[in-house]
């Protein structure tokens, strides 16, 4: 069968979590239903789906790893992607909701990983400023002092 992958340009830090979650998010589900026992479709499926885009976006994880992450064993998920890929074998409508899936977890792989380079910024930045400040103080501890003061008194009114 053919996989609808969409490679991304920049491969972000993806989890299965981040899946579990686009998926839950996308079907207006929990991430807890996804795992729960319940067989009903309207958990079933979206459940196979995520399965699916687990396996196809994460080559480098097993099916046990993610059929733990789905409170299943490795058969469901093999069940689970041989049915997906049925799916979108027989509808074009499934695949595009699998491509627009695999979009939404892509994008939010690069916001998670832009929000951990901000906050690598922002702490070499603190870092930069603390070590200006000790150094400022060390100098000229009398001036340091001063120009503290008139900063407060800035902010106080």
């Amino acid at each position: 069968m053919n996989a609808v992958v969409i490679a991304p340009v920049e491969a972000p830090p993806l989890t299965i979590l981040m899946i579990q979650q686009v998926v839950a998010d996308h079907y207006r589900l929990k991430i807890e239903m996804m795992r729960s026992d319940r067989r009903a479709q309207r958990f079933a499926r979206p459940r196979q789906i995520a399965m699916y885009i687990a396996h196809v976006m994460l080559p480098m994880r097993s099916l046990p790893v993610i059929g733990r992450a789905f409170s299943r064993d490795h058969t469901t998920v093999i069940h689970a992607v041989q049915k997906v890929e049925d799916m979108i074998a027989r509808s074009a409508d499934v695949a595009e909701e699998i491509r627009v899936l695999q979009a939404k977890v892509i994008a939010v792989g690069r916001f998670d990983l832009q929000s951990e380079v901000a906050m690598e910024i922002a702490d070499s930045t603190a870092q930069a400023m603390r070590e200006a400040l000790y150094a400022a103080a060390r100098a000229d501890p009398s001036a340091f002092i001063a120009a503290i003061a008139v900063a407060v008194a800035g902010r106080e009114t």
